[in-house]
């Protein structure tokens, strides 16, 4: 299930290394909004944010864009701690 979630409520998984296609999608989404060719994001819950497992350049252009909500797929905790262990406590 997609949940609308605002940008700055969420945190990337990796740091942006191409800013001509932040650029671009962008635009894009200042013209457009959130295209359905766009898949959403993957994330879960830590804390009271959202970390994001997937599109770290589709979430930062969304936030250059100024969009105020983005489409997030939301994972248990549960589930991701047991596909990746609990990387808080090692």
């Amino acid at each position: 299930m997609i949940t609308w979630l605002n940008p700055h409520l969420c945190d990337p998984p990796h740091r942006v290394v191409r800013f001509d296609q932040v650029a671009c999608l962008a635009d894009q989404f200042s013209q457009t909004g959130w295209s359905n060719n766009e898949p959403a994001l993957i994330g879960y819950v830590l804390g009271n944010r959202v970390q994001l497992i997937s599109g770290t350049h589709r979430w930062a252009a969304a936030i250059e864009a100024d969009l105020k909500k983005i489409p997030i797929v939301l994972r248990k905790t549960s589930d991701i701690y047991e596909s990746w262990g609990n990387l808080q406590n090692g």
